[in-house]
């Protein structure tokens, strides 16, 4: 995208890659994290994955207003480049998450100590599952139908439906073009403002949660 501009459909194709990453990044990275967690630590690793994403919504925002006037723009793109990059490369000492071997019969990898104690964990519960004749569900449509997850869905799809109705995408990503013509000059530091407070919010949920757990934290929000 650094290199295609002026060439707009360069420049589409670049986000729309972009897009697919990010889209993917945000069912994978959670899952991923929940099911190689400790149990007692779950929720402040889950909270690294948002403080990763407002680190680099931050980034980017002072990255821009410092470098996008004349042609320094592209080093912006350039910037995430590096990032992605070195993302790519770290990304080849991930093991596999203990819940994925357990789907591997016969897998010698989950014969680890600590994969051992999660599978342990995780064949009790599915035990005691299937002994009250309940089974976790296999398909889409299986996690709308089963009573298992039928009230954790709808509270998440609740939250989601909250979240965005209350506009906070629209403070997060138009604050500069909604306060352009009022704050002349002065617009894009309030939204680096803005995203430097979602940053700094970022670590109270990371040290209570685990602590005080989620119902409180998602009222009290």
């Amino acid at each position: 995208m650094a290199f295609a501009a002026p060439h707009i459909n360069l420049l589409v194709v670049g986000r729309s890659i972009v897009g697919i990453g990010c889209g993917i990044a945000v069912v994978v990275v959670p899952n991923y994290l929940n099911e190689v967690a400790p149990p007692e630590r779950k929720g402040s690793i889950g909270v690294l994955n948002q403080l990763g994403i407002v680190t680099g919504i931050l980034l980017g925002q002072t990255s821009s207003l410092l470098l996008g006037t004349g042609d320094t723009w592209k080093f912006v793109f350039l910037i995430s480049s590096a990032i992605a990059l070195l993302h790519f490369v770290l990304s080849a000492k991930a093991v596999e998450s203990p819940v994925w071997l357990a789907g591997l019969a016969g897998s010698e990898q989950a014969g680890e100590s600590e994969s051992t104690r999660l599978l342990d964990e995780e064949a009790t519960a599915n035990g005691e599952r299937i002994a009250q004749g309940q089974t976790p569900p296999k398909t889409i449509l299986g996690v709308f139908r089963s009573p298992l997850t039928r009230k954790g869905l709808r509270i998440v799809i609740l939250t989601q439906i909250v979240q965005q109705a209350s506009g906070i995408n629209a403070v997060l990503y138009y604050s500069t073009d909604i306060l352009g013509n009022i704050l002349h000059g002065k617009a894009g530091y309030v939204a680096l403002m803005i995203t430097a407070v979602n940053f700094v919010m970022t670590f109270p949920p990371l040290w209570l949660i685990d602590r005080i757990g989620r119902r409180p934290l998602l009222l009290s929000s």
